[in-house]
């Protein structure tokens, strides 16, 4: 008679194989065989059966039972299936693909156009400073965060197309312009 042996794995998943015993004659003692069976999803307290394991035999299943541990015929996936899809994906593929933000950025860059907004600042600043503090702004309006994060935002809006210039070190330099200019 067997039973089911649960063994918790450092990554937290818990192993379950099915343990009996049998009498060694060469050692002359008794001994314990183990046979995997796969793994316990531990929401559902079911058995997700390892792929290596060809079919339960009748002691198996009453040993599940008896542990209280659903079998349902779920198997687990091949290890090897997602990630090689993944890495056959070029970067440049990944830019082609990627899906940027536009409402919010398209409404407040509208806003500032009718409102004379972006005039002033090309008049004041230059055209691409008044970009860069546009850029800023719309930053501030619509997340609110720490102005530092602005280069990393606006890669993944429409500024990106913009080819506006927003790495630290240009920041610092249209902050100290803005700052310093009395105009």
């Amino acid at each position: 008679m067997g039973f089911i042996a649960k063994q918790k794995n450092a990554n937290g998943n818990v192993s379950l194989y099915f343990a009996s015993a049998y009498w060694d004659t060469q050692a002359k003692g008794a001994r314990q065989s183990r046979k995997y069976l796969g793994q316990l999803d531990v929401q559902t307290g079911e058995l997700i059966k390892s792929r290596k394991v060809d079919e339960f035999v009748a002691e198996e299943l009453a040993a599940l039972k008896k542990a209280g541990i659903a079998y349902k015929g779920r198997i687990s996936p091949h290890p090897g299936r997602k990630s090689s899809q993944v890495r056959k994906v070029s970067a440049s593929m990944l830019r082609e693909w990627r899906s940027v933000e536009f409402g919010r950025v398209a409404i407040l860059r509208e806003l500032g156009r009718r409102s004379g907004l972006i005039q002033a600042l090309e008049e004041g600043f230059g055209k691409d400073d008044a970009a860069e503090i546009l850029a800023a702004s719309i930053f501030e309006c619509a997340e609110g965060g720490a102005l530092y994060r602005v280069g990393d935002w606006a890669e993944d809006t429409i500024l990106n197309e913009e080819k506006v210039a927003l790495s630290s070190s240009n920041l610092a330099r249209l902050v100290e312009s803005v700052g310093a200019s009395s105009e």
